[in-house]
C-alpha cells in the first residue's frame, strides 16, 4: 500500500487505505507503524505526513525534519499541510521556528500557504541565498505575480548578483518560465531582459539553457535590435556563441540585423573589411550580404576592391536568379580573380546526396537559368558561361570515374 504509484487515485482515497491497513495489523501503533515506513523511500510519503498531522508532536516533528534531505522530503510538507487545515497559522508557525536550512525553509515555504508572512519569509530568505537557489526556490511560486512585479522584487536583484556560471543559467531558466506564453511589457521589463540577455558575455556556456536564452534574445528584436547586433558580435568574437545561417541563433542574428537598419549591416561589413574578425566574417557567410539592399551594399563598396573582395566573401551565389548582390559584384567587379574565385567557390561548395554527376547536371541547369534571365548583363552571361565550361569539364571526369566504379 505504501509503495502504490496510484496516480489515478486522489490523495484523500490513498490515505483512507492507508490508515484502514493499519488498522488491521493486530497491536499496531499507527503514529509508531508510520514513522518506521519512512525509514525507506516509498511514493506515498506526503500521504504519511498528512496522516500523521491528526496527533502532531515534536517526536514526530523531528522525525520529518530529518527527512527533508532524503527520499521522504515531502512527508513534512504533508503532515504541515495537515496541521494547518486544523490549526490556520501552523504552517507558517513552524516554518519560523524551525532549525533547518534557508534552502529547505525557502522550498517549504513556497510549497505551503502563501500568507502575507509566507511572502515576508521569501523576502528575508532570497538576499541570503545564491541567485541559482533563489531562482531554483521560487521558480513556479513566482509564476501567479505579474511579470512587472517579479522583474522588480527578484530579477532586478539577481541581475548585480550573479557571479557563476550556475547562477547565470538559472536566472536566464528563470526569467524564461516568467515570461512564457505572457505578452506583458513595459520599458523596465524589457531593459532588465536586455542586461539578463547580455550577461552571456560574461557566462557563455548556458548549456541546456540556450534555447531559454535564444527566447529572451529574440524578445528583444523589436526594440532593442541594435544593442542585440553589438551583443552578438562580441559573442561571436570571443567564441562565446556560434552560430550558422540555418539555426536559431543564426536566425536571431539576421533579425537583428534586418530590424536594426543599414547601419548595423554596414558596421559589421566593416569590422570583417578590417580583417580582425576572422570568427565573425565565418559565422556571416552565406547570408549578411543577401540582408542589404543592391543601394545600401553599392554605397558600401563604393569603387574600393577591397570592400568588393570583403562583400564577395559573405555572398551566396543560389538562387533561381542571381541577387542583386552578385549582380553588382559581377557588373563591378567581375574580373578581378578574388571576387570571381570567392563567387565561384561559394556556388560550387557544400554538400549533397546521390551521384555527384547529378549534382553538377543541376548545377549546370541552374546557371541555364541565369543566362536566360532577359535583364541578364554581358558581364552575368560571361561569369555563367565560364561557370558551365568548367562544370562540364568536370562532368566528363566525374562521370567517367562513376562508371569506373560501378564496373
Amino acid at each position: 500500500m505504501l509503495h502504490e504509484r496510484a496516480w489515478d487515485r486522489s490523495a484523500a482515497d490513498i490515505e483512507l487505505d492507508i490508515v484502514a491497513a493499519i488498522a488491521e495489523i493486530p497491536n499496531a501503533d499507527p503514529t509508531a507503524t508510520l514513522l518506521d515506513a519512512l525509514s525507506e523511500g516509498i511514493p506515498t510519503d506526503f500521504s504519511v505526513g498528512h496522516i500523521l498531522a491528526a496527533a502532531p508532536s515534536k517526536e514526530i516533528e523531528d522525525v520529518l525534519v530529518a527527512q527533508l534531505s532524503g527520499p521522504n522530503s515531502r512527508a513534512l510538507l504533508g503532515y504541515l499541510l495537515g496541521c494547518e487545515e486544523r490549526s490556520p497559522g501552523a504552517f507558517d508557525r513552524f516554518v519560523d521556528d524551525v532549525d533547518i536550512e534557508d534552502v529547505l525553509k525557502l522550498s517549504l515555504t513556497t510549497q505551503g500557504p502563501r500568507t502575507e508572512r509566507a511572502v515576508e519569509r521569501v523576502a528575508e530568505l532570497l538576499p541570503r541565498m545564491t541567485v541559482a537557489a533563489g531562482a531554483r526556490g521560487v521558480f513556479f511560486w513566482a509564476r501567479d505575480l505579474g511579470v512587472e512585479r517579479v522583474a522588480e522584487i527578484y530579477v532586478g536583484d539577481w541581475v548585480e548578483r550573479v557571479e557563476t556560471q550556475e547562477d547565470y543559467n538559472a536566472l536566464v531558466d528563470f526569467v524564461a518560465m516568467q515570461l512564457y506564453k505572457r505578452n506583458e511589457r513595459s520599458d523596465a521589463v524589457e531593459n532588465l531582459i536586455l542586461r539578463v540577455v547580455a550577461l552571456r558575455v560574461a557566462f557563455p556556456r548556458v548549456g541546456q539553457q540556450s534555447y531559454d536564452w535564444e527566447q529572451l534574445a529574440g524578445r528583444l528584436v523589436e526594440g532593442h535590435a541594435a544593442q542585440l547586433v553589438d551583443l552578438f558580435i562580441e559573442l561571436v568574437e570571443d567564441d562565446g556563441l556560434r552560430i550558422f545561417s540555418d539555426d536559431r541563433r543564426g536566425d536571431l542574428f539576421r533579425d537583428a540585423v534586418e530590424a536594426a537598419g543599414p547601419e548595423a549591416w554596414r558596421s559589421i561589413l566593416d569590422l570583417i573589411d578590417a580583417g580582425g574578425s576572422f570568427r565573425l566574417r565565418f559565422r556571416s557567410r552565406g547570408w549578411i550580404a543577401g540582408i542589404a539592399t543592391r543601394e545600401v551594399a553599392a554605397n558600401w563598396v563604393g569603387d574600393s576592391l577591397d570592400r568588393a573582395r570583403t562583400l564577395a566573401s559573405v555572398a551566396s551565389v543560389t538562387g533561381t536568379q542571381l541577387s542583386p548582390i552578385v549582380k553588382l559584384l559581377i557588373n563591378g567587379f567581375g574580373q578581378d580573380s578574388r571576387v570571381r574565385s570567392a563567387l565561384v567557390g561559394d556556388f560550387l561548395s557544400g554538400s549533397w546526396i546521390g551521384n555527384e554527376s547529378a549534382r553538377i547536371e543541376r548545377q549546370i541547369s541552374q546557371i541555364r537559368n541565369w543566362v536566360s534571365d532577359p535583364s541578364s548583363t554581358d558581364a552575368e552571361k560571361a561569369f555563367c558561361r565560364s561557370l558551365i565550361e568548367g562544370l562540364t569539364d568536370s562532368l566528363g571526369r566525374v562521370v567517367e570515374q562513376e562508371q569506373e566504379e560501378d564496373w
